[in-house]
């Protein structure tokens, strides 16, 4: 099987992947997990907008259900419900080897898994934006629903709705700045699991990476509802924007650039370690 690298191997190969993936029937799940994200997170701010009399900001949902504690929760596991059969290993994994090669069968996987997360939370975020379409506006700015709501009524400071997108976010970013961060942060939480699934298979050990990941998830929810130190040791707090910074003050909790390193350097590690591990993958 040959090892020299070629993107357009990986990325035909990668291409085939996505497609099965797309259709099949597990995408059920991104569906209903998007009429969940509605009903929990984007009802709440539509509700708010009404009693305002004003409009929210388009990226606004979006900033929302990427900052929200609990629907954080939910999102890694649907995802990871979603690639439960990533990296496939069957039959054809051996005709794959040889066709591609294994180098090119890696950096194939990698791409798909790029594609899986790019999709999956794009689709989220465009359900979520579609769903306020008739009530938004476009803009770098925050809308009075976010910043002004308490304002008007003060006795909602500790309601559901409002903590959605909490002081943290609109003292201290641009709503499209919020934004881009909220996804790049998740989208990096999302991949660095992905990745720590097909290190796992590559050792023949998919079920535990499973459970490691879900264990990474569910401690990480407990470390974070408590505010301990800890959090930072685990990805999850890294791809929570708001927690970076306190309510009022621009000096960072966390900066968000070393969250950003954070995942970088796993990434790469988990890269290396599948570059060594697949040149020795025993089918």
């Amino acid at each position: 099987m040959a090892h020299r690298f070629s993107i357009r191997k990986a990325l035909s190969f990668a291409l085939i992947e996505y497609k099965k993936w797309l259709l099949h029937t597990h995408m059920l799940i991104l569906a209903i997990l998007i009429v969940f994200i509605y009903n929990y997170a984007v009802a709440p701010l539509l509700n708010n907008a009404a009693r305002m009399g004003a409009p929210l900001n388009a990226l606004e949902p979006v900033v929302a259900l990427a900052n929200s504690g609990q629907i954080l929760l939910i999102l890694p596991l649907a995802f990871l419900a979603l690639i439960a059969d990533y990296p496939k290993k069957g039959a054809d994994t051996f005709f794959a080897l040889c066709r591609v090669g294994r180098v090119n069968w890696l950096a194939g996987q990698v791409a798909l898994l790029f594609l899986m997360a790019v999709t999956f939370l794009s689709a989220i975020a465009a359900g979520c934006m579609l769903s306020v379409s008739g009530h938004c506006f476009w803009g770098g700015e925050w809308s009075d629903v976010a910043t002004k709501f308490v304002s008007v009524f003060p006795e909602e400071y500790n309601s559901f709705a409002v903590q959605l997108l909490p002081e943290n976010l609109y003292n201290q970013f641009c709503v499209r700045d919020a934004a881009f961060l909220s996804f790049a942060l998740v989208f990096a939480h999302l991949f660095l699991l992905g990745l720590i699934l097909l290190v796992f298979t590559l050792l023949k050990l998919k079920r535990a990476g499973f459970l490691v990941c879900g264990g990474l998830v569910s401690l990480a929810a407990a470390l974070m509802s408590v505010h301990a130190p800890l959090q930072w040791l685990l990805p999850m707090a890294h791809s929570v924007l708001w927690i970076h910074y306190t309510e009022y003050f621009r000096e960072p909790v966390f900066p968000v650039w070393a969250s950003g390193a954070y995942f970088a350097a796993w990434i790469f590690i988990l890269l290396a370690a599948g570059g060594h591990l697949v040149r020795r993958f025993d089918l």
